[in-house]
């Protein structure tokens, strides 16, 4: 309890401000403790440091032995003196201290400092308070370096410097700093200044890294289709793109049954339209640009498709008559377009060297070149240098095309066999084989088209024969068989024969081989050709009047008409001779006459189609029998 009473009234002097205070103990063995501070009321940077002077008086008739005293400031040990004895009535004086204010006292706003000595059987204490003063950073000077960087990906921020006077503060001893202290983005910063130990308050450096680099002025890209489009096919795959990065999208349908939007995709992004409607495209990116487009999708014809074909021919030139023995010349193609059926053309007789080339619609007013060069030659040939030849693609608008084609030297011994109007005239003679003239031979034309190019409008065209027929079209590689018949004329006897199945050809074939052959019966003897005569007898079979012929050999079976010849007021039974009806066969045994039958129809009482003759009728049946009545009365009053 008297140690409590000691302690307590040490704080109370020390709250007093008292700086000097002798400490008596209570006890038998007893001491006094002398302490004092300097500065005592205030502490500055200047001074630094408070010196802390304490002394001990044994007052007791014992020995103060173990003698400890311990200097705290703000419960952190500063020192401790160590004395192990002190005699009775004598005294010890330990000096000066240094005690320095810690970051717990700057932040307190002072020091608390206590002085505590112990030993055996005595203890006592003594605290002091000083008031630290601070300077705050307003008084101070702040400058830094730069407050402005240019954005580069690297880390930035500006060095600051704090002077106080001519004295550089320390960062991490006078001061900290906090916030945005370094950035590696474009953008506004702030970084603070925030006093430490002697120095108090905060202030702020704003500083910025600038983005110097161009603003982005390009608006973004739109592929796959065009600005006021129109489209009949479906799915159309569309492509945006911005070089500056992020952007969105909308695409709407005009009439508003459709929309999608599309955020924040980077560069490039693709989708695909699979819906017909009117369309509004429009891209934003993040600078501000944008493109709008406006298109339709709608179902429409199909595709259009054309085809054609071009040829190229070289003729060799020989210096001397006929082809050299053995020699032999190779022309090759070199072309930037086309599909070629082959590149190289190797001659063993004095033919000209042929190359079909193929075009579709993909060609439509291109203009292609190729080179035709001669590869091998033997000491007969006039070598002029390679043939240039143009080919121009123009489109017939019917799903053909057309080709024109111009050579370099203009000079070249060439020809284009390539057209669309093919007419063949064939000459062909046949072995008479005992036919008599007025006799039919039916013969067969085979056609074969033997380049890689479809040819159409193929006219074939026989003077001789009498005969012509057309192809529509003939694909590159197959081939058509046509059938006709030839009837003798004098002129075939006295022209001669060949034999039958020769092999005919055009100078305008444009690929085509055309062959020719008889047909034979079993028997070895033509067909006799026979004409069938439908006598309409006055009457009309579908619209035709007179008589109506049917051609065909003997031996064949036919199918008669399937009408029904009419004859006013009369009525068709059948064909006479023998007897047959619409739609019979009929066994062809040489010319024959069919003439219609028909029955007269028996006559018709008119009707008026209102009732009246009916009537009529009646009326004048009941005026007859009351005639009778009245004349039979007649006469045998008479008698009476």
């Amino acid at each position: 309890m008297k140690r409590f009473a000691l302690v307590l009234v040490g704080i109370m002097l020390a709250a007093a401000g008292l700086a000097m205070a002798p400490v008596t103990a209570l006890a038998s063995v007893a001491g006094e403790l002398f302490a004092s501070v300097s500065p005592s009321d205030s502490l500055t940077k200047d001074i630094g440091v408070v010196k802390v002077f304490s002394s001990v008086t044994n007052k007791g008739t014992e020995p103060l032995s173990d003698l400890t005293i311990t200097i705290t400031s703000h419960d952190s040990i500063v020192n401790t003196i160590d004395e192990t004895t002190i005699a009775p009535n004598s005294a010890e004086m330990f000096g000066f201290v240094e005690v320095a204010p810690t970051q717990a006292d700057f932040e307190l706003g002072r020091m608390f400092i206590v002085v505590n000595v112990s030993s055996s059987g005595w203890e006592a204490f003594q605290t002091f308070q000083v008031p630290l003063v601070r300077t705050g950073l307003s008084s101070c000077s702040i400058t830094w370096d730069t407050d402005e960087f240019s954005h580069d990906g690297s880390p930035h921020g500006p060095t600051v410097t704090v002077k106080d006077g001519d004295e550089t503060l320390v960062e991490g001893v006078d001061f900290e700093l906090s916030g945005d202290t370094s950035a590696t983005e474009a953008g506004s910063y702030m970084l603070t200044v925030t006093g430490k130990g002697w120095y108090e308050g905060q202030s702020s450096v704003d500083w910025s890294i600038v983005d110097n680099t161009p603003p982005d002025t390009t608006p973004p890209t739109i592929t796959g289709v065009e600005n006021w489009g129109t489209y009949t096919t479906l799915p159309i795959t569309v492509t945006l793109y911005d070089e500056g990065g992020l952007h969105d999208y909308r695409l709407q349908s005009i009439d508003f049954d459709k929309g999608e939007d599309y955020r924040d995709f980077t560069q490039t992004a693709t989708f695909t339209i699979t819906e017909y409607h009117d369309y509004m495209l429009s891209v934003f990116d993040r600078a501000g640009n944008s493109t709008t487009y406006f298109f339709e999708v709608k179902e429409g014809p199909a595709p259009y498709e054309a085809e054609g074909c071009a040829v190229l021919e070289v003729t060799p030139v020989l210096s001397g008559d006929g082809w050299p023995g053995g020699e032999t010349l190779t022309f090759t193609l070199d072309g930037d377009g086309g599909q070629p059926d082959t590149t190289s053309v190797t001659l063993d007789s004095a033919r000209a060297a042929e190359f079909v080339i193929t075009y579709n619609e993909q060609d439509i007013d291109k203009t292609y070149t190729y080179t035709i060069s001669e590869d091998g030659f033997g000491s007969n040939w006039v070598v002029s240098g390679d043939v240039v030849a143009t080919v121009e693609v123009k489109d017939n608008g019917d799903g053909t095309l057309d080709t024109v084609v111009t050579y370099s030297p203009a000079d070249a011994t060439i020809t284009n066999t390539c057209v669309w109007e093919c007419t063949l005239e064939i000459e062909f003679r046949f072995n008479l084989g005992g036919c008599l003239i007025g006799d039919s031979v039916p013969f067969t034309v085979e056609v074969s088209n033997t380049s890689l190019a479809d040819i159409t409008k193929i006219k074939l065209e026989s003077a001789s024969l009498g005969w012509s027929e057309s192809i529509p079209e003939l694909k590159g590689g197959e081939s058509v068989t046509l059938h006709g018949a030839h009837t003798v004329t004098y002129a075939d006897v006295v022209a001669g024969s060949l034999v039958p199945g020769c092999q005919c050809t055009a100078s305008n074939s444009a690929g085509l081989a055309v062959s020719i052959y008889i047909i034979e019966s079993e028997a070895g003897v033509y067909p006799t050709p026979a004409v069938i005569s439908l006598d309409l007898g006055g009457g009309t079979l579908d619209g035709q009047t007179g008589t109506i012929t049917i051609d065909a050999n003997v031996g064949q079976t036919i199918q008669l008409p399937t009408g029904t010849p009419t004859l006013a007021g009369h009525t068709f039974l059948y064909w006479q001779g023998s007897e047959y009806y619409p739609g019979d066969e009929y066994v062809v045994d040489g010319d024959h006459t069919l003439t219609a039958v028909y029955e007269k129809n028996a006559p018709t009482i008119p009707d008026t189609g209102d009732g009246m003759l009916t009537w009529a009728y009646v009326l004048g049946g009941v005026a007859l029998v009351a005639l009778i009545v009245l004349l039979i009365a007649f006469f045998r009053r008479r008698r009476d």
